[in-house]
């Protein structure tokens, strides 16, 4: 065998291997909401589960807001401000989440309108990547929130202005920048447990309630199961995954995953409010654009 011969044969062995490298990469710019239990780790192994390969990021310091991180893209965070610089890397997305509270306060009250106006601003910075931009929509509060017991009376409560406050957000930063802002509905996904428990006729707040479980101690961070349906609805959104067909990474209770994964096939897949854009249609728009592209030019 001549010496071309066998450099073609090994050209040919390592081209798998090129074409699987990086399938996505995805970073999350969040606060402590993100960084309990490693949410960014856990999508990367999700990830891994169904595609060859993945890179996940995250810049999660405890109560960061929007306007920090925009700080830090801008140059404040030097590794932040590197792995957000045109050309850098070629993110596929960028997830960003604000402070827990924040995106529920009132439309005229200072620190909303900071984040509002940072979540425009991030929008912008994520379109020069060429990435797509996903606001990560929290949940609220287990038992509302004591801080501010007028506004956020209880969990429902809180969820509704949460959830009214990230489609405002990204309501502004498309029209801003007229590229669309998807979201990851995973305080839906929370509120779809609450509500069937309810709907059964049993106490949600009861500490042995799946929804309960949902979270830490402190009734605001997520617990494992929290994290573990985060995750479920960020991967669905993403890609049209079915969460029946990811793992759990912890290792927890078969029953209590099985629930976690129609919650969030539910919140992204089986979603029928058209409140909420999601990462896997655009994909599946931008092929049916390319076919028609394909179609007018056979016809040419």
């Amino acid at each position: 065998m001549s010496r071309q011969t066998i450099l073609a044969l090994l050209l040919l062995l390592l081209l798998p291997t090129f074409a699987s490298a990086q399938d996505r990469r995805v970073l999350f710019l969040g606060n402590s909401y993100t960084a309990g239990n490693d949410l960014a780790s856990v999508v990367e192994q999700m990830l891994e589960q169904s595609i060859n390969t993945a890179r996940v990021e995250r810049n999660t310091p405890g109560g960061y807001r929007l306007p920090q991180h925009l700080a830090d893209v801008e140059g404040a965070n030097q590794q932040v401000a590197d792995w957000m610089e045109p050309g850098a890397i070629p993110w596929d997305l960028v997830v960003l989440q604000d402070q827990s509270q924040v995106p529920g306060f009132f439309e005229t009250t200072p620190v909303w309108i900071e984040s509002r106006d940072a979540a425009v601003a991030l929008h912008g910075h994520v379109d020069a990547t060429g990435a797509k931009t996903m606001l990560m929509l929290t949940w609220g509060r287990r038992d509302g929130d004591s801080q501010n017991p007028d506004l956020y009376s209880s969990f429902s409560v809180m969820q509704d202005r949460l959830t009214a406050g990230y489609l405002t957000f990204a309501a502004a930063a498309a029209e801003e920048r007229e590229t669309p802002v998807y979201i990851a509905p995973i305080g839906e996904a929370f509120r779809l447990l609450h509500d069937d428990i309810v709907a059964a006729g049993e106490d949600p707040t009861l500490s042995t309630s799946l929804f309960f479980r949902l979270y830490e101690g402190d009734g605001s961070h997520p617990s494992s199961l929290g994290t573990t349906l985060a995750a479920f609805v960020i991967i669905a959104a993403l890609e049209g995954t079915d969460p029946g067909d990811l793992q759990d990474t912890f290792g927890l209770d078969g029953a209590d995953i099985a629930v976690l994964q129609d919650v969030a096939r539910r919140a992204v897949l089986e979603d029928d409010s058209g409140q909420f854009l999601f990462p896997y249609e655009a994909e599946g728009d931008d092929d049916d654009a390319a076919d028609d592209d394909d179609a007018a030019d056979d016809d040419d």
